[in-house]
């Protein structure tokens, strides 16, 4: 076989290839968009309805009712003597209420937990178990230690200071 044909069945492999790629994102894209739309819509008029198998704290749905999609990459401070920037909670970004936030949680290690917020690392969550209506927030990060109380209700979490990085930080 001369290295021509070869190099034309190579091609023509290849090109089949990224036809049959481009097909599935085709057919796969509305899907993705209504779960992308859903994830990001914060009007969810039920969130019992949401299939996550928990009550919310009110202070979660209160959260969520403030539209807190938008707001990303920041740093909470907690309020102490001194403002240390190692002392800071990142936060990259707010998960969507929704059960798209429960995918790659530890929900075997923390059962009852809805992560509402991310940063690179980890989670910050609630615990939904918890009969308190404004319940602690804590963190887990899967390299190190999970269960982390970064403070204590979700109230005062979201009523710290915070400073804002640029986006490329």
């Amino acid at each position: 076989m001369d290295l021509t044909v070869l190099m034309f069945m190579i091609l023509g492999a290849v090109a089949v290839a990224i036809a049959i790629i481009v097909l599935i994102g085709i057919i796969q894209a509305p899907r993705i968009a209504a779960e992308r739309e859903a994830a990001l819509n914060n009007a969810f008029q039920n969130p019992n309805a949401l299939g996550l198998g928990m009550k919310l704290p009110a202070a979660l749905l209160a959260l969520y009712d403030a539209d807190c999609s938008s707001i990303r990459n920041f740093d909470v401070l907690p309020p102490r003597g001194f403002r240390d920037p190692l002392d800071a909670w990142h936060v990259e970004r707010f998960l969507p209420l929704h059960p798209i936030s429960l995918k790659g949680f530890d929900t075997e290690e923390l059962p009852n937990c809805f992560p509402f917020a991310q940063d690179k690392g980890g989670e910050y969550y609630v615990d939904c178990a918890s009969d308190s209506e404004d319940p602690p927030v804590r963190y887990c990060n899967a390299d190190a230690a999970c269960d982390l109380e970064v403070a204590p209700s979700l109230t005062t979490f979201l009523a710290w200071d915070r400073t804002y990085r640029d986006a490329n930080s």
